[in-house]
């Protein structure tokens, strides 16, 4: 089960502007596991709440370099999960 969700999470369907794979989707599935690791998020319904947009914003700035085409939005990956077979709103 594990192996059917690693690849899935590595065959994200992404956005692409100007030759890069937008890394927002990454980014907040990096952030739940985080705040899953650390007992903040505690069952399957995952809430756009502050504590979320904050930890993507961290791993954000982390991960994605400062002169990236794409600009963080939290609620944009959010949204567009819901066309993984993995992730319901």
């Amino acid at each position: 089960m594990l192996h059917s969700y690693l690849n899935l999470f590595a065959n994200l369907h992404s956005n692409k502007l100007k030759g890069y794979v937008a890394p927002h989707k990454a980014i907040l599935l990096i952030s739940v596991i985080d705040l899953f690791s650390k007992g903040k998020i505690t069952s399957n319904k995952i809430e756009l709440t502050e504590e979320l947009e904050d930890c993507f914003m961290r791993n954000w700035k982390c991960y994605v370099k400062e002169d990236s085409v794409f600009k963080p939005k939290v609620g944009t990956p959010f949204w567009h999960l819901h066309y993984e077979p993995f992730w319901k709103l």
